[in-house]
C-alpha cells in the first residue's frame, strides 16, 4: 500500500545521513515541496525558510515560497503558518549547520 508519509520521510532521513552540502539543498527543498502539496504549508514554508537562510539568492526556493505563499492566502491560513513556519526554521537551521560541521 501506498503510503505519502513514508515517502516524505525518506529524504528526511537522507537529510540526516548524507554529507554532501548539494546533496542536503536538494533534500531540503524536496520536503518543501512534499509538504505543500499536502497543504502543511507551515512546514513546508519552515524548510523553505532554511534554505534561504543557508543561501538567500535560490531562485528557485524564492519562487516555492512565494506560491506557498499564494495557495496559504487562497487557504486562508497564512497567520497560523508563520509562527509554526518560523519554530520550525529555527529548529531546521541548527540541524543543517550542525550536520555540516561534522
Amino acid at each position: 500500500m501506498y503510503s505519502i508519509g513514508r515517502d516524505i520521510a525518506i529524504p528526511g532521513i537522507l537529510l540526516r545521513d548524507d554529507d554532501d552540502t548539494t546533496n542536503k539543498r536538494n533534500y531540503v527543498y524536496y520536503l518543501a515541496v512534499a509538504h505543500a502539496r499536502q497543504k502543511k504549508y507551515d512546514i513546508a514554508l519552515g524548510y523553505i525558510d532554511v534554505l534561504l537562510g543557508a543561501e538567500g539568492d535560490n531562485h528557485q526556493a524564492r519562487a516555492l515560497k512565494e506560491n506557498i505563499k499564494s495557495a496559504m492566502t487562497h487557504d486562508g491560513l497564512i497567520g497560523a503558518a508563520i509562527v509554526g513556519g518560523g519554530a520550525l526554521a529555527l529548529a531546521g537551521l541548527v540541524a543543517i549547520f550542525s550536520l555540516s560541521r561534522k
